[in-house]
């Protein structure tokens, strides 16, 4: 998200087949299923995170976002060190779920006591 500026729910979506990571240089995304959170009586699965399309695109549009290469880098380590779910996602629970708000909202809160100043 640092890097690309992607919405929680973009990054949650995001699928190994949406990524373009060369050995060298910049990489691509091409965003298209983001998973956003809501209650479960609001969305159409009855599950917390619906499958949507992006906002202001077309269902299946998707937004290509350029990469710089040390997230290339990055995710090339993460699609090393761990299996994506069965549906492709790169970021999931333990058990094969979508990482919650709040699980987020954590762990950003750890980042930046970590990475920034009190004033930033």
């Amino acid at each position: 998200m640092y890097f690309t500026g992607l919405r929680p729910a973009e990054a949650l979506g995001l699928r190994k087949q949406d990524c373009h990571l060369p050995q060298t240089g910049w990489g691509q995304l091409i965003l298209t299923k983001p998973k956003p959170q809501a209650n479960k009586k609001w969305t159409d699965s009855g599950q917390s995170h619906d499958d949507r399309g992006l906002k202001h695109r077309a269902d299946e549009e998707g937004r290509p976002v350029p990469i710089p290469p040390k997230l290339v880098t990055i995710l090339r380590e993460h699609l090393d060190e761990f299996v994506v779910h069965e549906d492709g996602r790169l970021f999931r629970t333990s058990r094969g779920g979508v990482i919650s708000i709040g699980t987020y909202c954590e762990a950003w809160k750890t980042a930046r006591a970590f990475a920034l100043t009190p004033e930033q």
